[in-house]
């Protein structure tokens, strides 16, 4: 899926529920003493409609970092949404232009949804599950991830996003040791010997919209058409990020400073 898989075991409830007409109504993730996932399924839902859902493919993306909740919440569910859809691609449940589509789409409602644009991210997120800023708060975070992953690409189309993750829980996540959005933001730019992650952060963070979307797909050759996402280029980064390559190994020594050396 992305590289090293952080846990070695992982455990999946299910439970019904016919409150909503969605396939999968609700789920969520717990992380100790196992992880676990938890879905809610709709029992009227039939295959077809099961196998479209993104919600298996958000939830998963969650356990790819040791995330301590809830602070900054915008990152870890940025992360899920980011790789919500790129993961149904990589699972061959939808095409690639779709998920782009379904990516635009959500930068869309994030920002047509915004219900305090005088706010920061940064405090709308501390409220988000009170005021119900789900959208803004989830696609501002992808929009990071989006963001630092093809500025990554740019000086090295092989080492992104998915790279520094495969990298990250070779070397650094343990099953027991759950880290901030500052540890973790630490960890990635000192694996990518970058700042990207922590500059990125700090934009987003203040911003009071999600950020548009449109330069960073220009630089993946996508162009939109009545908001209809059209793959216009052949583009190197968006092709690394769509198929990326995997590394290999690392050795201890090549990993950066554990969370306990790490400067505040």
């Amino acid at each position: 899926m992305l590289g090293d898989w952080p846990y070695e075991r992982v455990q999946i409830q299910i439970s019904l529920s016919n409150r909503s007409k969605e396939a999968i109504p609700w789920a969520f993730v717990t992380r100790q003493p196992i992880p676990q996932i938890h879905f809610q399924i709709n029992p009227l839902a039939n295959s077809a409609k099961l196998s479209k859902d993104w919600t298996l493919y958000h939830e998963l993306s969650h356990l790819l970092i040791p995330y301590k909740a809830p602070e900054d919440i915008w990152f870890s569910e940025g992360l899920a949404s980011y790789y919500q859809n790129i993961l149904q691609y990589f699972s061959e449940k939808i095409t690639e232009r779709e998920a782009w589509q379904k990516m635009y789409e959500g930068f869309q409602r994030g920002r047509a949804l915004n219900k305090q644009p005088h706010a920061s991210l940064e405090e709308i997120a501390k409220n988000m599950w009170r005021n119900k800023h789900y959208y803004r708060v989830y696609w501002s975070g992808a929009w990071y991830f989006l963001a630092v992953d093809v500025e990554l690409r740019k000086a090295n189309p092989d080492r992104g996003l998915h790279q520094i993750l495969q990298a990250f829980n070779q070397c650094c996540a343990s099953d027991n040791t759950l880290m901030s959005a500052k540890e973790l933001i630490k960890h990635f730019d000192r694996l990518s010997n970058s700042h990207h992650f922590s500059e990125m952060a700090n934009t987003v963070k203040a911003s009071n919209t999600v950020p548009d979307a449109k330069p960073l797909f220009n630089v993946l050759g996508i162009e939109l058409d009545h908001n209809n996402v059209r793959l216009a280029k052949n583009s190197v980064i968006r092709s690394k990020i769509m198929h990326p390559t995997e590394i290999g190994p690392i050795t201890p020594s090549s990993c950066p400073a554990t969370t306990g050396d790490l400067d505040d």
